[in-house]
């Protein structure tokens, strides 16, 4: 089994239901969450937009590929109405990175890991440090760095605790 952190993001209808209806996407068909940070409300990053984020990370154990894990997540994404219109950032119903897949290291004209923007997204890295923490995990102290290096000032509150 393989390790994979995923950051989901939703910023149009009801933000939480659909979060939490990705989440039961991804255990049919990539793996099994092992464990979720809480939700966090973001400001768009970015793009300019009236509608706030709700954000989150999991990590998951799978079998799948990192290839064949986008190919899921592309397919969960277009299920919940994303459409790709511009070549920039937009509102999306439900956003879906691999931010790491094991110690894997690799870019591909497709995918990128580690998510070359983990640490410039501190709406990235708060849930994600929260994961960490809580399972112990060996990326923790790299994940602190990047929080204390980080230099987006964006507000990034935590609204909704991982139960």
């Amino acid at each position: 089994m393989s390790e994979v952190f995923l950051s989901l993001g939703s910023n149009i209808g009801n933000k939480v239901e659909q979060i939490e209806k990705a989440y039961i996407e991804l255990e049919n068909s990539v793996g099994q969450i092992v464990s979720k940070s809480s939700f966090y409300e973001t400001a768009p990053w970015g793009f300019k937009s009236s509608n706030f984020f709700i954000n989150t990370v999991i990590l998951m154990e799978t079998e799948l590929s990192p290839e064949e894990i986008l190919v899921k997540i592309k397919e969960i994404e277009k299920s919940f109405g994303r459409k790709k219109t511009k070549k920039d950032y937009e509102d999306r119903p439900i956003d879906i990175d691999i931010l790491y897949y094991d110690r894997v290291d690799m870019s591909t004209t497709s995918l990128t890991i580690p998510h070359p923007l983990i640490s410039k997204r501190k709406f990235v890295l708060l849930p994600l440090l929260e994961v960490v923490r809580k399972i112990n995990h060996f990326r923790r102290e790299e994940v602190e760095t990047m929080v204390y290096c980080c230099g987006d000032k964006s507000k990034v509150d935590r609204v909704i605790e991982c139960k």
